[in-house]
């Protein structure tokens, strides 16, 4: 590999390690408080905590991604666009963004729910808002290429509301306690996040030009439509499965759908690392968009498979040690949740570049055939099946979203080796997952023997099949070590 195609795999794979590692510390302190939850209050009132968290999602969520989506791809080409663009992305948002929380509120008075559901549904729902105005910083960070801001802010905001979600269970309280220190955590983030800006980088001109506006509204309208069917496929399921199930049946599910959302930040951390090269590398670069593009979803594989096949063949004692007895059920649809888990990081990877070298509308058909698909599965599922047919419904419709966008990524980056890509790291999650089959009434050491299985498999297919790629992995870890 030439100097300047190692130094942007170097680049690339340090951004992906750094807001990995802000994503473990976030991830790890929300899911403790989950399982605190689960212990401290049972299925009902976990049911009630993801559902409210559904609802914010789905609420908030189509308000801000539109315009981060558009924003990041705009300012990684042209930095200083970020003047003009930056406050009026905020301000579209906060405008539209204050108008669901009102209707939200009115919708939690009106309807026949609890006094809790209420309480966590706006919390939660404002909660989502402030999240959501800070993910436009995290679009400027990505755009920059600086992951290390993205995790620190992450970090924040994790670990201020799992400290405070932990001392008010410990402390007797329940779902509106914890849905109360999410709010707190999220402002937490984006408090941080203004500060990281203006110290870590540049803070924006405090201006609102309307050509720059205006050019927000219009080409954000494209990755908008997308962001709506993606929160349907995403959250429908569980909106429906309150609907048409019980609380303990949303908790049952929402437990494994929790342990998928804690996989997520892989996915996440890959795409804002490779998102900004996807836009301004090219076939003349060094390195090559292809190249790059390759060995990002390599890389994806290679962090989601073993972890896939741990769900999958580890869904019981897994879901037994972390959210106990009375959840035990969560490890039937956990192990369809798992395939959601292996795909999720190709698909986001691929949309990613999609987005940023052809017409985002490109991907509006996709999106809506998987939307329709997650509705339909679910309505006819969910009522016999519960939350198994919820976690079905995902599978499907996240293969009906994968197949056509592996295809129109490939089309624009032009022969792309899959089969060189996926060889080894299938062939490493197989043996791996034998292991784990054998040992699977010894939960950590399965977990340890299959880690070693999968990477002594991988590193000898690695070596048949694209034996370049290892000596880079090879040569990237030993010049991380210590100097003897």
């Amino acid at each position: 590999m030439t100097t300047a195609g190692r130094r942007a795999g170097e680049r690339a794979v340090k951004n992906v390690a750094i807001r990995a590692g802000g994503e473990i510390a976030g991830k790890l302190a929300s899911l403790v408080v989950f399982t605190v939850l689960a212990h401290e209050t049972g299925p009902a009132q976990v049911g009630v905590y993801v559902f409210a968290l559904a609802w914010g999602e789905v609420t908030t969520g189509p308000l801000g991604l539109g315009i981060d989506r558009y924003l990041l791809r705009r300012v990684a080409r042209d930095r200083d666009s970020v003047d003009a663009l930056f406050f009026n992305a905020l301000a579209l948002k906060l405008t539209r963004g204050l108008v669901v929380l009102a209707l939200t509120v009115v919708v939690a008075l009106v309807v026949s729910w609890s006094g809790e559901k209420r309480a966590a549904v706006c919390l939660l729902t404002a909660g989502m808002l402030a999240d959501m105005l800070a993910r436009s910083h995290m679009s400027v960070f990505n755009a920059f290429e600086r992951g290390d801001l993205v995790a620190l802010a992450i970090v924040v905001q994790r670990w201020v509301a799992a400290g405070l979600g932990l001392a008010f269970l410990l402390a007797g309280y329940g779902v509106v306690a914890v849905s109360a220190a999410f709010l707190v955590g999220a402002v937490a983030r984006l408090a941080v996040s203004f500060w990281l800006l203006g110290r870590r980088m540049h803070m924006p001109a405090f201006e609102f030009p309307r050509a720059a506006r205006k050019e927000l509204r219009s080409k954000s309208l494209p990755f908008t439509a997308q962001d709506v069917f993606g929160l349907v496929i995403a959250r429908a399921d569980i909106l429906l499965l309150s609907a048409l199930a019980t609380a303990t049946a949303v908790g049952l599910y929402g437990s494994a759908y929790r342990l998928l959302d804690a996989t997520m930040f892989i996915a996440v951390a890959l795409t804002g690392a490779f998102s900004a090269m996807f836009t301004y590398l090219g076939d003349d670069t060094t390195p090559t968009l292809r190249s790059m593009f390759e060995r990002a979803n390599k890389l994806a594989l290679l962090a989601l498979l073993p972890v896939a096949a741990a769900l999958a063949v580890l869904a019981e004692p897994i879901c037994r040690l972390l959210f106990g007895a009375d959840l035990a059920g969560a490890a039937v649809p956990l192990r369809f949740l798992a395939g959601v888990v292996a795909m999720y990081g190709v698909a986001g990877l691929c949309s990613s570049l999609v987005m940023s070298r052809v017409d985002p509308r490109s991907m509006l058909p996709i999106v809506a055939a998987s939307a329709v698909v997650n509705l339909g599965l679910n309505l006819a599922l969910l009522p016999s099946l519960g939350g198994k047919g919820a976690a079905i419904t995902m599978l499907a419709s996240e293969a009906v979203f994968l197949v056509p966008t592996v295809i129109l990524a490939s089309r624009a980056v032009g022969a792309v080796d899959w089969p060189a890509i996926a060889a080894a790291p299938f062939v490493a999650t197989g043996a791996m997952a034998l292991v784990m089959l054998a040992l699977h009434d010894w939960l950590l050491i399965a977990l340890a023997a299959g880690g070693v299985v999968f990477l002594a498999v991988y590193a000898a297919a690695e070596r048949l099949v694209r034996p370049a790629d290892l000596a880079f992995a090879v040569s990237l870890v030993r010049r991380r070590l210590p100097a003897r």
